[in-house]
């Protein structure tokens, strides 16, 4: 590992030291992760844990029927579902 040394902008460094604190990661390593993820493509943020943090992002839309919107994606011709 080499070391360097970086030039932030206030914005980001305050940014940095908030997640920092917030995640219990080193700035340092917050950095490296998130240029391993722009340009080595590397996942860093596990399968599981990313369908975690989306759970109930749709909870409160009364507009939208998740089962009505996946038959239709499906193509499903199965009788609409009573009301």
């Amino acid at each position: 590992m080499q070391r360097t040394r970086l030039y932030l902008s206030d914005k980001i460094a305050a940014k940095l030291r908030s997640l920092s604190r917030k995640e219990r990661k080193t700035v340092s390593l917050l950095v490296r992760e998130v240029l391993e993820a722009k340009y080595l493509g590397e996942r860093r943020l596990p399968l599981k844990d990313a369908l975690k943090a989306c759970r109930g992002l749709w909870a409160d839309r009364k507009d939208f029927d998740a089962e009505r919107f996946i038959r239709s994606l499906q193509g499903d011709k199965r009788r609409e579902l009573p009301q």
